[in-house]
């Protein structure tokens, strides 16, 4: 056995007694078929989340860019995000092992931050097309590229110290951390303080319930027999009429959407409510790797099948965008 075998085996040893979780990451059948799923649909999904990017940026033959679309724009831009570094580093987890702490600490604020500016984009999508119907008198004038930095500024501040808080100050470390590094903090003595995923699903409950009322809100509103009666009135309805379909309004996506986020936030208090020594047990194991692994492929590519459905010029507008 020459020197590199020798220093392969030890690596190998040596990682498999430091990872405690090991019986999480083991290479079943099923963790097999997810890595390979989560890999392949990464790859596959990333153009189309940037045809998406583009269209709402640009919108074609269509001029009429508002805030909204650049808000939805940004929220799309950090899903890339998360499937260009959140992603990978999970299938790495899974494929070589436990990663250092220092490292996962890092991931770990970046994983949560990007997830909470999605929700918080996402929620500035639904209060602003609530704003557009019900509280400007001239909704389609509204094109200032000054309130999309100031709110994309905002949000990415808000979640970026958040969590860099969240994670740094003490409290009860959540499970998947020690997940990622593979390290059972189980017999170091609890630090004060609530659970370092209590805000992370506060907010995420509020946007499952702010998604339900504005929903609910609007539908109401559109039952009625609303019949404009001033110029403002007139020109708000036209505009709804002209970027209905063009708007993240699609109630199957909300439904997706709200449907995703309770699943997640269900996940989630599913896997940190177990002890260490209880999440080398099955099924536990399949609750991480569906949080992990499927949850965003499931989610993501939902909304990119309903998204194209219903614009199914797109791609061939990207094509020919490309050509030029």
């Amino acid at each position: 056995m020459n020197r590199s075998s020798v220093l392969y085996w030890t690596i190998g040893d040596f990682q498999k007694d430091v990872d405690y979780f090991a019986s999480v990451y083991e290479n079943r059948p099923f963790t097999t078929v997810a890595l390979i799923f989560s890999s392949i649909s990464s790859i596959i999904l990333l153009p189309f989340l940037l045809g998406i990017a583009w269209r709402e940026r640009y919108g074609g033959s269509d001029v009429k860019r508002v805030v909204i679309n650049n808000i939805i724009g940004s929220t799309v831009w950090t899903i890339i995000i998360y499937f260009m570094t959140v992603q990978p580093l999970e299938i790495f987890r899974y494929l070589f092992g436990p990663l250092p702490e220092s490292f996962c600490f890092f991931f770990n604020v970046l994983k949560d931050t990007l997830t909470l500016q999605m929700n918080l984009l996402f929620d500035c999508v639904i209060v602003i097309r609530y704003l557009f119907i019900f509280k400007l008198k001239n909704p389609g004038a509204f094109y200032d590229g000054f309130w999309t930095a100031f709110v994309l500024a905002w949000i990415s501040g808000f979640c970026l110290i958040t969590q860099w808080l969240v994670h740094y100050l003490p409290g009860q470390q959540l499970l998947r951390i020690q997940f990622c590094s593979g390290i059972d903090l189980s017999n170091e003595p609890l630090q004060s303080g609530p659970k370092k995923n209590a805000l992370m699903r506060f907010f995420i409950t509020c946007s499952v319930l702010l998604l339900v009322a504005m929903c609910a809100r609007i539908e109401r509103f559109r039952r009625k027999d609303h019949i404009p009666t001033t110029w403002s009135g007139n020109q708000k309805s036209l505009f709804l009429v002209a970027i209905e379909d063009k708007f993240l309004s699609s109630y199957l996506i909300y439904l997706l959407i709200i449907t995703n986020m309770s699943i997640g936030n269900v996940l989630v208090a599913k896997i940190n409510s177990l002890q260490p020594y209880e999440a080398n047990l099955y099924p536990n194991y399949l609750y991480v790797i569906v949080y992990q692994l499927i949850s965003p492929i499931e989610l993501v590519a939902s909304v990119v099948l309903v998204y194209y459905a219903k614009h199914k010029k797109l791609i061939s507008n990207l094509i020919s965008e490309l050509k030029e």
